[in-house]
């Protein structure tokens, strides 16, 4: 009965199983840092959504709501008046820095494992690219100032 009681003892507690919740923190440069250790039962949500350069953090504890929106970043105007086209393309690909201001500009294609496959330095207003000679897929056109201050990353597709 010893034996019983004992081998059943050790089977119950082997099939007890517990759930745990850690605490959760949120924090932004602009307010303290809230904590909130859930409860069991107690309804608990997060979410993180963003578009356009924004993050939106929201969370619901109980009855308690906690929303954070943060990470705006500015746009650069000289950054829409970059045109990069015929995008995809299996020939040329034109590139207008017509609407820049004078200066030294560096041009690098790059592969999607970022080696290097094209590079110039140039002052020139309209460039075009051959990318006959490139494999299909896709390419990152990243444009610099003479100082590296990178001005603007285009994706390119070449096709067949």
């Amino acid at each position: 009965m010893k034996k019983l009681l004992l081998l059943l003892f050790f089977g119950m507690s082997t099939m007890v199983n517990a759930q745990t919740i850690e605490n959760v923190t949120f924090s932004s440069a602009a307010s303290s840092d809230d904590s909130y250790q859930p409860v069991m039962g107690t309804p608990y949500g997060t979410s993180l959504s963003g578009a356009g350069g924004s993050l939106e953090v929201s969370a619901s504890y109980g009855e308690s709501n906690y929303e954070e929106s943060s990470l705006s970043l500015e746009e650069l105007p000289i950054q829409s008046n970059i045109r990069v086209f015929p995008n995809p393309t299996n020939y040329m690909v034109n590139i207008d820095l017509s609407q820049l201001s004078q200066g030294e500009y560096q041009l690098y294609l790059m592969d999607l494992n970022g080696k290097v496959v094209y590079h110039k330095n140039t002052t020139q207003k309209s460039i075009e690219l051959d990318m006959r000679n490139y494999s299909t897929g896709s390419y990152v056109l990243k444009l610099q100032t003479k100082e590296t201050q990178q001005i603007e990353t285009f994706q390119i597709i070449k096709t067949k």
